[in-house]
């Protein structure tokens, strides 16, 4: 099963939170979130608090939040943007999502771990460009998460960023 960073405060993007949170970031506040999930593992951890903040622009590496049509709100890396396309996925997932600007709830510009706060690290292009590859296989596998993790991409991928 594949783990995910969802916000549990439901799926309805029409429900109170989502508007409340979408509203508070237009108008320019930053809004801070609880994490759930391992999905973007080793970057956040459960119960991690991250500091949103919307901005006019978004870069591959970014950490975003975003409304996916069935997950609910989602925290994971923007790994390229293809016209109005934005590919996101989880670092510690095989999944991409595929999401719009307007979907975009903001970025990540603060992490607190057990009360320690960061701003979140550059990723390298390197980075990006494996953890997109191992999409790929996992599409290729047929989606099969088992023929996926015995692939040499992904336990390359692993080693180097997600056991650091």
């Amino acid at each position: 099963m594949e783990n995910k960073c969802i916000q549990n405060y439901g799926r309805n993007k029409e429900s109170f939170y989502h508007k409340l949170v979408s509203s508070m970031l237009q108008k320019g506040y930053a809004v801070t979130l609880s994490v759930q999930g391992i999905s973007m593992f080793p970057a956040l951890q459960e119960n991690d608090m991250v500091r949103i903040e919307k901005k006019k622009l978004y870069l591959p590496g970014d950490i975003v939040v975003f409304e996916h049509e069935t997950e609910g709100l989602l925290i994971h890396r923007l790994l390229k943007v293809k016209g109005s396309r934005y590919l996101c996925k989880g670092d510690n997932c095989f999944r991409i999502e595929c999401t719009t600007y307007k979907e975009i709830y903001g970025k990540v510009v603060l992490i607190s771990h057990e009360g320690i706060d960061k701003v979140p690290g550059a990723v390298s292009k390197k980075q990006i460009r494996l953890s997109y590859k191992v999409n790929r296989k996992f599409v290729r596998s047929g989606c099969n998460v088992k023929l996926t993790r015995k692939s040499f991409i992904y336990n390359k991928y692993k080693r180097i960023y997600l056991d650091s």
